[in-house]
This record gives C-alpha cells, sequence and structure tokens, in this order.
C-alpha cells in the first residue's frame, strides 16, 4: 500500500513538473508572438 501511494504521489508530482512546463512554453509563446506584434505595429 504504501509503494502504491508513493507511486501516485510521484504521478501527481510529474503531472504538476509537465503542467508548469506546458505553462513555461505557453509564456514564452506569448512573449515572443507579442514581440513579433508590437514589431509590426512599429512598422505600420
Amino acid at each position: 500500500p504504501l509503494s502504491r501511494r508513493c507511486a501516485s504521489e510521484k504521478k501527481k508530482h510529474l503531472a504538476v513538473i509537465c503542467f508548469l512546463c506546458f505553462e513555461k512554453e505557453k509564456i514564452q509563446r506569448m512573449k515572443r508572438f507579442n514581440l513579433r506584434v508590437s514589431e509590426t505595429n512599429l512598422d505600420s
């Protein structure tokens, strides 16, 4: 039982890490996108 709980905790932990990585990626993409948008706005 203990090892099973440990495994589920580990899975939860991995899910959190996965989520944080995903969020970081999303933020990076948004930053790049906003940079591109502001550049095109400066051009026009």
